[in-house]
Formats: structure tokens, sequence, C-alpha cells
């Protein structure tokens, strides 16, 4: 039998059809699917282009395009493919592409949208060589994100920090006045009744020490008491020189400290100086008021913070200010209405303080989070936003919210681990996002 010499031709055609010419130009990974482009000529360039799109594993898909978000003086782009199923999550067709520039492929499978920034022309095995991650999950599009030429990031030293979740502690500031514990203030009296004739300790707020001179004085009782320790000291007597001297310990006055007809009377605790009732020329009698004193060197201070921060305070917490620690021992589980803040009590021991003295400090407590530097969290009032590096000199405002203020940083949300967020230089990479119409969240 003769063979036709047209059967090898037609074999050839036959088998030529059969075959599959599509080669993989890009493979995109989304939470549940993977989509794969390929191409006839091994890449996505402006034209026209015959694609084939694989979904693994097979599921339906619902959309299928190419996106360039608008800019100043163009609208919005999108190159939607004309395609077919040709198998169970295999799809052909074709794809119009009508300029070079970045674009976003966004596939959506079976509810899932799946993005991936890349640059046209796009050939097999080189993806946009600008960005290093996928897009599935980010807000941002290209039309917001900065690039700067290296030399730039260099000369204005541009820094990034790589986000951990750390424990860090956190700073609560707040205010609050001294006061002295009731228990510590003494009200100096005296147990006889005389005349001032001059006084050592007149200043309110003045730190006197036990046994130091408070004011001198006349009085006919110490000196008839004086008078008798005096008699008994020249006959010997010791009954009755004791009875002078309980006297003299009753009074609080020492027999030395009287010269001629005049006395000094003595500090009896050693403390600060709350209130001075006492001048020169004055008369007193028993039981008189004459000056009261805060004994010892234990004082509150009697704080505020905010109602929002006193979730994060608990007792034993340190309340920092002018290089003393005190230690909270109450907070009030009442708000004030008005001011929206919560009372706390807190003791320390000092020297240098008087009541009403108004101070500030801070609180410091360990929490747990997403720690951004300080200079990395941009705080405009409206919103607070650090810039997210999207690529090996790119960079895209990013809306984070802080959630607590911490040593020398933010606990923030709306970033991830392993995040690069600019640390240094982020007001010149504003700046430029500025100037450029990017940044400004």
């Amino acid at each position: 039998m003769k063979v036709s010499r047209y059967v090898p031709l037609m074999l050839l055609i036959v088998f030529g059809c059969g075959k599959d010419n599509y080669k993989e130009v890009i493979s995109i990974k989304g939470e549940k699917h993977t989509v794969k482009i390929m191409s006839k000529s091994a890449e996505l360039n402006v034209g026209i282009n015959d694609i084939k799109v694989v979904v693994d594993p097979p599921s339906k898909l619902l959309e299928f395009y190419l996106y360039m978000p608008p800019m100043p003086g163009m609208p919005e782009m999108r190159a939607v493919a004309d395609i077919k199923e040709k198998g169970k999550g295999v799809y052909v067709g074709k794809v119009s592409i009508s300029m070079e520039g970045s674009w976003e492929i966004r596939a959506k499978v079976s509810g899932e949208m799946i993005r991936k920034e890349v640059n046209i022309p796009l050939r097999a095995g080189q993806e946009h060589a600008g960005m290093k991650h996928d897009m599935k999950g980010m807000k941002h599009d290209m039309r917001n994100v900065l690039t700067v030429p290296s030399f730039k990031l260099a000369n204005f030293n541009v820094s990034t920090y790589k986000v951990d979740s750390m424990e860090v502690p956190m700073v609560i500031y707040a205010a609050g006045t001294v006061s002295y514990p009731s228990k510590n203030i003494t009200n100096i009296t005296p147990r006889f009744s005389g005349f001032i004739t001059r006084v050592f300790a007149d200043k309110e707020g003045e730190y006197i020490r036990k046994g130091e001179p408070l004011f001198e004085f006349y009085s006919p009782e110490i000196i008839r008491t004086y008078e008798e320790y005096i008699n008994a000291k020249n006959n010997n007597d010791s009954l009755a020189l004791r009875f002078a001297i309980e006297k003299f310990l009753l009074y609080g006055v020492l027999p030395e400290d009287i010269r001629d007809t005049l006395a000094i009377f003595r500090s009896p605790v050693y403390g600060r100086i709350k209130d001075v009732m006492i001048h020169r020329g004055m008369s007193f009698n028993k039981n008189t008021n004459l000056y009261t004193v805060v004994a010892g060197n234990i004082f509150y201070v009697i704080g505020e913070v905010s109602q929002s921060k006193a979730k994060y305070i608990r007792i034993g917490d340190i309340f920092e200010f002018d290089d003393v620690k005190a230690k909270i021992v109450e907070i009030s589980p009442r708000v004030n209405d008005k001011t929206k803040t919560i009372r706390f009590v807190a003791v320390f021991q000092g020297k240098d303080f008087y009541e009403g003295m108004i101070v500030s400090g801070k609180i410091k407590r360990m929490v747990k989070g997403l720690f951004a530097p300080k200079d990395a969290v941009i705080r405009s009032g409206i919103n607070d936003y650090v810039y997210l590096k999207v690529g090996e000199n790119s960079f895209t405002p990013k809306k984070v919210k802080v959630l607590s203020e911490v040593e020398d940083g933010y606990i923030v949300e709306g970033i991830k681990v392993g995040d690069e967020i600019v640390s240094k230089g982020v007001f010149f990479i504003d700046a430029e996002a500025n100037f450029r119409g990017i940044g400004g969240m």
C-alpha cells in the first residue's frame, strides 16, 4: 500500500496543534489559591497577549484583569482579559495591554481577590524589580508608592526598622500634689504661758531638727521652776532637785537653756514647718498652737491619670518625678466626671517637699505588642501613619493606630511582624511623598 506524501505533513499539523505552547510568566499566591499566568511569548507586553490562566487548586475564575490607578491628568485603566474556560481551573484567551509601566494583576477566585504589582513588560521569571511583596491583603496601590534614588537615601541617612512583637515599658504621664500623712502632723503647743522675745524659726516649709531652737521667751512659771532648781542644787536637796527636773521635762525646757530671765524653747520633733503662728512680742497661754510641723520624711502624692490610661496602672507601680520614686498604694475606682481622670495615691520618702507642691512625672508599666520607634510614626493629629518599605527603594504610607505610648516609641496596630518601616529620615521621605502627591494620610 502506498502512503500519501501528505500524511507526514498532516500528522505534524495534528500533533502540533495538540502541543501546549504556553510558558509560565508569573505565579501569584493568595490565601487559598495560586494563579499561574502563562503566555505564548513567555512575557506580558504592550499589545495583544495570548494567555493561559491556571487556578490551583482548580476553582472558578470570576475576574481577571490588569489595573493601573489614576494619576494626575490620567484616569484609571483596566486591561480586562477575554478568556474562556478550557478545563477545570484552566482558562485561555487574550489580554490587551495599552502601555508600559506599573500595573496590578488582579484575579478574583471564588470570592478571594489575589493581587500582585508588576512592571510591563514582564518576562518569565522577572517580577517587578522595585517590589518585594505580594499585594495580597495590602491596600496601597502604585499611586501611593514612592521610589527614591539610592544616593538620596544615603544622603539623608534613611534607614528602616523591622517590626517585631516585644515587651516594652509603657509610659503614662501624670501630675499631682504633695500631701502629708495626717498622723505625722505635730502641733507644737507649750505647757506654760509666756511672752515671745525672739523667733528663730519663722518660715513655713523650713526644715527643723529635733532639739533645734525655735524661739526665746519669758515665762514666770519657768523662772519659778528654775529658781527651785538652783536652790535645790545649792542646798543639795535631791528630792527638790528631782521635782524641779521633772517639771522641766513636763514643760519641755532644759535648765541649761535659761539665761537670766529668758529661756529657749527647742523643737520636740524633726520635720518641716507647715504653719507658723508665732511672732516676736506676742504673748501665749498654755496649749496655744505656735507651730504645725510635719514630722518624719514620709509624703504622699495625690495624682491623676486620664481615664483611658487608668486601666494600665496597678497598686505597687512606681510614679517617678524629680528623681523620686513613689509607690502607688491606692487607686480610686471612681472617675471624675468633669476631668475624666482617675485619682491615685503614691507614697515616698523625701525632705525638700511641702504640702500643696505640684509635681509631674511618669508611671512605667510593661506591655507587649507591635513596637514602632518614636521617630517612625508620624502623628498628624488626624491620623497616625508610618512609611512601609515595599521595595529596594520604594515606600508607601501606611495608616496605623497607636494603642499606647511606650518608652522610645509606640505599641501600634495596622502593621505586622516582619514589616520594614522607615525609622530614620522619615521626614525626608514624608516631604518627598507630599511633594509628589503621595503622602498625607
